[in-house]
């Protein structure tokens, strides 16, 4: 679960950078 959040979270960051 804590795997999935930070991968939710790493995308996030990659969206925002996007």
């Amino acid at each position: 679960m804590l795997f999935v959040l930070d991968f939710n979270l790493f995308l996030n960051r990659l969206t925002l950078y996007s």
